[in-house]
């Protein structure tokens, strides 16, 4: 005989049942999320979360959250809320071109790389670069700053 609270049933469709397994397979997006689709597929096959928790070394509370956030939103329930802060600063347009101008030019003065320490006119705002940069994998030596590649002498 069952104890504890009552679990909300988790049936998952045909197309929902894809798709976390292509999360779950996958190794390009985030581990955690990953990690979500794990919990949600062995929930619908009926493993109880205590079992889920040790399996994939989560805490069980971890598993319930999630299981709870797939039961009341599907999907969508699996990704990250929005976190508390401040608001940013430079929006989407101005990274999107930030990251075209290091990328695709060269400073005027000359230099080989884009830098945040250079003089006024050529500075580039520091903090917002950074974020943008390692969120989309640019860095001042990448093999694709300024339109060049590193095979680009053959």
């Amino acid at each position: 005989m069952r104890t504890g609270r009552p679990k909300a049933e988790l049936v998952l469709s045909d197309s929902e049942r894809a798709q976390l397994l292509s999360f779950a397979r996958s190794r390009s997006l985030p581990a955690a999320l990953s990690n979500r689709a794990r919990i949600i597929l062995s929930s619908a096959d009926g493993e109880p979360n205590n079992a889920i928790a040790q399996r994939l070394k989560l805490a069980k509370s971890t598993v319930g959250k999630w299981r709870a956030c797939f039961v009341e939103r599907r999907i969508a329930g699996l990704y990250d809320d929005v976190r508390p802060g401040a608001p940013r600063t430079i929006d989407d347009e101005r990274i999107a071109q930030l990251i075209k101008t290091t990328l695709h030019s060269k400073p005027a003065d000359g230099s080989t790389h884009w830098s945040t320490l250079a003089p006024k006119p050529r500075r580039l705002p520091l903090f917002p670069l950074r974020r943008a940069g390692s969120r989309h994998r640019v860095g001042p030596h990448s093999e694709h700053v300024a339109g060049s590649t590193i095979d680009s002498d053959r």
